[in-house]
């Protein structure tokens, strides 16, 4: 993973978050998708995709505040939000579990 240094990151900072576009183009007939992003977080998630799958995902352009990308048509997906009503019990559950983890990683 290629990770921005500092000037890399504040160029990044520089774009509004209007500005932190993300593009996504695709036809029915065709079997790629192709994603335009100035958005940090996305641009991580395709870098990360990339290097796992670098025979499927093709890096057409990249600089320090975007990058462009092909991806198969079937990466992308428009779902529902999940709505979950949560009790008071479940998010306790959920907390707890969530500290035990974090508490394993850090050792």
């Amino acid at each position: 993973t290629v990770v921005p240094d500092f000037k890399e990151r504040e160029e990044m900072s520089k774009l509004t978050l209007s500005e932190q576009e993300t593009i996504i183009r695709y036809d029915r007939a065709g079997i790629d998708a192709d994603i335009y992003t100035c958005d940090p977080s996305l641009m991580r998630k395709l870098n990360k995709l990339i290097e796992s799958n670098p025979e499927e995902i093709v890096l057409l352009r990249k600089d320090k505040t975007c990058m462009e990308v092909t991806i198969p048509k079937n990466y992308v997906s428009i779902k529902k939000p999940r709505k979950q009503k949560l009790t008071d019990e479940q998010r306790k559950a959920i907390a707890e579990r969530l500290n035990t983890s974090r508490n394993q990683k850090a050792f």
